[in-house]
């Protein structure tokens, strides 16, 4: 549990630190936000490697707790909860091929839709991917519908190694659609598909 075991680390305790420029991007935050826009330029290594240590142990829900099944609507399939799942429960990661910037522009020139890819962040200065186009070697998250009005899970990603990982951020029922918020950059490049954003 991603967010109560973030919240109880003694270890994890927002530095004091210059405010600079930040603070004009995030006035609203304050010192919490600053802290979490400036998070690359952290230089206690030993708290990154605790979180990043706590985040490669989870485990994933088991196969059994999830199936993808028809939506009945124009979204296609959907993974579906066949057990019930309490609220930041980790459910697994947005698995599929890594691909580099330049790759995922060769791939998904302007115009041709990534439906199927998440962002993962920047190494070097360049965009990484995680491209689930592929059925066969992607996981189930790739069914995971959007959601904007009412999403029950939540994706969050890590730069090194690079991961896009679910949870749950509602008590989830059997038979639930798992959906999550694709964001606004997802439906900025398809402004046609307005019957999908809900």
């Amino acid at each position: 549990m991603l967010c109560i075991w973030l919240a109880a680390a003694p270890a994890l305790t927002i530095p004091r630190v210059s405010l600079g420029a930040a603070a004009a991007v995030v006035p609203a935050v304050g010192a919490a936000g600053v802290f979490f826009v400036k998070r690359r330029r952290a230089t206690n290594e030993r708290q990154a490697a605790e979180v990043r240590e706590h985040l490669l142990s989870l485990t994933p829900v088991s196969s059994d707790t999830v199936s993808v099944d028809e939506t009945g609507t124009i979204k296609g399939r959907g993974l579906y909860a066949r057990a019930a799942l309490e609220p930041n429960t980790y459910l697994f990661d947005f698995t599929g091929e890594l691909l580099e910037e330049e790759a995922y522009r060769a791939r998904y020139p302007e115009g041709v839709d990534a439906d199927y890819v998440v962002c993962v962040g920047k190494q070097k200065g360049s965009e990484r991917y995680i491209d689930a186009a592929d059925e066969g070697a992607s996981g189930v998250a790739r069914f995971m519908n959007h959601a904007r009005q009412q999403p029950n899970c939540v994706c969050f990603t890590m730069e090194e190694p690079p991961r896009a990982m679910l949870y749950t951020i509602e008590p989830v029922e059997v038979g639930d659609e798992l959906v999550w918020d694709y964001g606004e950059g997802y439906w900025r490049d398809r402004p046609t598909q307005a019957e999908l954003q809900e």
